[in-house]
């Protein structure tokens, strides 16, 4: 699918009020109906996004690596 916004094309793209974005677009994305058809219709080329691609990790990453940091010390979560 390709992203509405930038253009992006991934297998794991999220859907959001009926529209395909990519991950970096959906988690800028804001929640409000209206303000989401603002932010969809500024378009932004996809190479612009490529840095964040390249060093995005999601949130269930970095807490799956703190609670494996964790296990490996010992302590407890």
């Amino acid at each position: 699918m390709k992203c509405k916004k930038c253009g992006y094309e991934s297998k794991t793209n999220k859907e959001k009020f009926g529209l395909a974005l990519c991950e970096i677009c959906c988690y800028f994305s804001p929640d409000e109906k209206e303000a989401f058809q603002q932010y969809v219709n500024e378009k932004i080329p996809g190479e612009i996004l490529g840095t964040f691609r390249k060093n995005y990790t999601s949130k269930r990453e970095k807490q799956k690596q703190g609670m494996m940091k964790k296990a490996v010390k010992g302590s407890l979560m």
